[in-house]
């Protein structure tokens, strides 16, 4: 009898391909990182997600909830929070609850466990009178806030640009700050600055511009808190010939609304005249006030019939 061999060479080699593949499969899928979904606003930082009432036609004499819902998106936390029922014609506000209320510390959003920044939800209970009405609902909400940035100007001698035959290129970094007050170092002129023995100094501009959807300052005043500026690098401040100076209460305002607030700063190099180039770093950090303000949305009053009108007024007089 005739023996057949069978030829196992190939299935081998189909199984050990098969194996490979499975594994890098396998590997590529443990190896994709995961996408966070959660965006840091960098205009924003305390936002009303939704404020609304409990409902809109309220009956006279009847009571109704707002509830305000907010979210700290930005980069950093906001502090000594407190929301503001301004605006509530035709209602009182009953019970124990006040016009004002505190809110406590909201973080932001912490993007290495992708968590979302925290929220928080207000609310008030208001009593509504006895002349039927629209009513037009408004409220703010004030917190103390911070925004930092950074910008480096890159500085060369006279001797190395006439080295260079005056053919001198690069400029320094320029990182804005994020928030709803927006902080912007820039220098006066192009990059880089050509320092000499007979030119030593050099202006940059300090820009503050309000992009969030309020106002600056406390309850909106326009008032920057605080502002300090840090150098680094062989630069000082001709105003106070040191590396730091710093804006207090109302020395700094952002009069209305969108305006920008720009601030010319005179600089001294102070290093070796004999460099070839180098770099002076100005830091800034601004603590300040900030205010949104939002109004309810579509038609909300109060209603009755004579009938009921002068039931709650008796009611007023018992």
């Amino acid at each position: 009898m005739t023996k057949i061999r069978q030829k196992t060479g190939f299935g081998k080699f189909a199984l050990v391909v098969l194996v490979i593949l499975l594994a890098v499969s396998v590997s590529g899928c443990k190896g994709k990182a995961k996408e966070c979904p959660v965006v840091v606003s960098q205009t924003d930082a305390i936002k009303i997600l939704s404020f609304s009432p409990g409902y809109e036609d309220v009956p006279v004499g009847g009571s109704v909830r707002l509830s305000m819902d907010l979210q700290n998106g930005g980069n950093y936390e906001a502090t000594d929070i407190q929301a503001d029922l301004w605006s509530h014609p035709g209602f009182g506000i009953g019970g124990d609850t006040q016009q004002f209320k505190a809110v406590p510390t909201l973080y932001p959003p912490d993007l290495s466990i992708c968590s979302e920044g925290d929220a928080y939800s207000v609310q008030w209970d208001m009593q509504a009178g006895c002349d039927p009405r629209e009513s037009i609902v408004a409220a703010s909400i004030s917190y103390m806030y911070k925004s930092e940035g950074w910008a480096s100007i890159l500085l060369m001698s006279q001797q190395e640009a006439e080295r260079l035959g005056g053919q001198t290129s690069g400029t320094g970094e320029n990182f804005p700050s994020a928030g709803p007050v927006q902080i912007e170092i820039e220098s006066l002129r192009n990059q880089p600055l050509i320092i000499s023995e007979n030119a030593t100094s050099f202006s940059i501009r300090l820009k503050i511009k309000n992009t969030g959807d309020g106002l600056a300052g406390y309850k909106g005043s326009g008032y920057m808190n605080e502002t300090m500026l840090t150098l680094s690098g062989p630069c000082n401040f001709t105003e106070e010939n040191n590396k730091e100076l710093t804006y207090s209460d109302a020395e700094l305002q952002l009069r209305f609304g969108k305006q920008d607030l720009i601030k010319t700063l005179l600089l001294n190099y102070t290093g070796n005249i004999n460099f070839v180039k180098d770099f002076c770093t100005i830091s800034v950090v601004s603590n300040y006030g900030y205010r949104v303000t939002e109004q309810l949305k579509g038609k909300f009053g109060i209603y009755g019939s004579s009938e009921e009108i002068t039931t709650c007024r008796a009611q007023l007089t018992n």
